[in-house]
């Protein structure tokens, strides 16, 4: 536009053909029919018949920046006659993407207002562009536009599972059998006839993908949320009966280095089979997990990995010696705690879940194993049935983190079947919770003085507390021994120092 205004230039015909200088370069002047082609010069429409008749047009088409190939060659662009496009520009088809995305969970949030208020709107038809030897689907001499042939593969893995197990033979195919099964167009017997698949086969096929589809939640990167996801979704929409429209999008951010993105094609990734190894898989997992929101970029630190793996080194010697304190009594304090605890734990981990907020999740699993290792540093024992519960717990949140570890535990346990519910008959105890923070705290308190008086010089022996009221006392003097144990200081109750004590704080003084 601005090139035509310099150089006043009205009549586009007379320059056709030819190649003007757009920021020091030679870009041809052609048309491409009916539709507009990226990298050709200026924007036209060639009007239908044997000679061309141009239409004027203000606008020029290039490239913002110098395209290049993954080689380092220079990218050119080659005009294509007589282009096939999927029409994404209709508007019916974005009227049914949009009524799609609405109903669906979409994570992050701000992705799924994008959808709606501006991607949808600003997809254009995609061309289909490859001929010759190219994968994928051919059609007319040409192969379909690559990203929309592949957006439909999740509905291929029902059918390739019976095809590498030799039931079905791929040349058997054809339209019935796919208006059969993904559209629940026609008859099974129709189908067996004009295919020669087995009725039998058919119907598990069709079973199959009633039972998989719809796709509860497409993954991947923010590389798609203008490449894969929009194709995606108005594919289904176009080809798929509405029940079987996609349910959810979870788009992650990248994995980077401190110079960027870690690809193949851009350098910087480590092999995989060497990493694994090295790491082992459950703390990669746990660092990409942990070490970020899912919806922000992980930078690779490999001792923050190191970290990740003595975190769970740790959560596995505090299920083998949290188990040693188990014991058939029943109605223990200690249990009643731990599966309070546990039932807090269990409601956030699925409700983190639920909202796919995974690096909030694995903190609960963190927190969860905190208060094991209260436990164990208590070492009051506690009833089977509440230690059994409270491993079958973290077991299941484990599963979706580390895997390996769980599975290695769920054996051992005999856990036939991993589902992660509330515990049944428990009722959180927000009193004996609160005790138990009353203690964390003043262990923590003492503590702090403690170290604030060695600076000086002053290395105390002893700790009298006077405690809010009868309640508190008592519950202090079952834990005397234990606060003994971890202060190395002697325990004194004494309610005549100068000091009053609050509800849940108790006052102490050190000598």
């Amino acid at each position: 536009k601005n090139w035509l205004k310099e150089s006043k230039t009205t009549n586009i015909r007379k320059i056709i053909g030819k190649s003007v200088s757009i920021k020091n370069k030679k870009v041809p002047v052609e048309y491409t029919k009916e539709k507009i082609a990226f990298g050709s010069g200026i924007k036209g429409i060639v009007k239908e018949g044997k000679k061309a008749n141009y239409e004027d047009t203000e606008e020029i088409l290039d490239f913002d920046k110098e395209v290049v190939c993954r080689c380092g060659s220079e990218v050119l662009i080659k005009r294509v006659e007589d282009q096939l496009f999927i029409n994404y520009r209709n508007s019916e088809v974005k009227e049914r993407a949009k009524r799609a995305i609405k109903n669906m969970k979409i994570a992050p949030e701000e992705y799924k207002r994008e959808l709606l208020n501006n991607i949808i709107d600003w997809y254009g038809d995609r061309a289909c562009i490859r001929w010759g030897k190219w994968l994928g689907t051919e059609w007319q001499g040409g192969i379909v536009e690559p990203i929309s042939d592949s957006v439909i593969y999740p509905a291929y893995y029902v059918i390739s599972e019976f095809i590498n197990k030799g039931k079905i033979d791929a040349k058997q195919l054809d339209n019935s059998f796919f208006d059969y099964v993904f559209l629940g167009k026609g008859n099974v017997s129709e189908v067996c006839e004009k295919t020669g698949i087995e009725k039998r086969t058919i119907m598990e096929v069709k079973k199959r993908f009633e039972f998989l589809y719809p796709v509860d939640m497409n993954c991947g990167g923010k590389e798609h949320k203008t490449v894969h996801f929009p194709v995606y979704i108005m594919a289904h929409t176009m080809l798929f009966p509405e029940k079987y429209w996609p349910k959810g999008i979870f788009v992650n951010w990248w994995l980077v280095n401190k110079g960027g993105k870690i690809s193949k094609s851009k350098g910087g990734a480590v092999p995989i089979p060497n990493i694994v190894e090295k790491y082992g898989s459950d703390a990669l997992r746990l660092f990409y997990l942990a070490e970020s929101t899912p919806h922000s970029d992980v930078i690779w630190s490999e001792n923050k990995v190191l970290k990740y793996k003595a975190i769970l080194k740790r959560i596995e010697n505090d299920i083998e010696n949290f188990s040693k304190l188990a014991v058939k009594k029943k109605g223990t304090y200690m249990s009643a705690w731990v599966l309070s605890r546990a039932s807090n734990h269990i409601g956030k981990y699925i409700k983190y879940m639920d909202d796919y907020k995974i690096r909030e999740a694995a903190l609960v699993i963190f927190n969860f194993a905190e208060d094991i290792e209260w436990c164990i540093k208590k070492g009051f024992k506690i009833e089977k049935s509440a230690i059994n519960a409270v491993l079958k717990s973290i077991v299941a949140m484990l599963y979706p983190i580390a895997p390996n570890l769980a599975k290695k535990y769920a054996e051992r346990m005999k856990i036939k079947e991993i589902r992660l519910e509330k515990l049944k008959g428990i009722v959180e105890n927000r009193e004996i919770e609160q005790k138990e923070e009353m203690l964390k705290k003043l262990i923590s308190s003492i503590n702090n003085v403690e170290k604030i008086l060695k600076n000086r010089g002053i290395s105390p022996r002893k700790v009298k507390l006077k405690c809010f009221d009868k309640k508190e006392e008592e519950f202090l003097k079952m834990n005397k021994k234990f606060m003994e144990n971890m202060l190395k200081l002697s325990i004194l109750f004494d309610n005549s120092i100068d000091k009053e004590g609050k509800p849940g704080r108790p006052a102490f003084i050190l000598e």
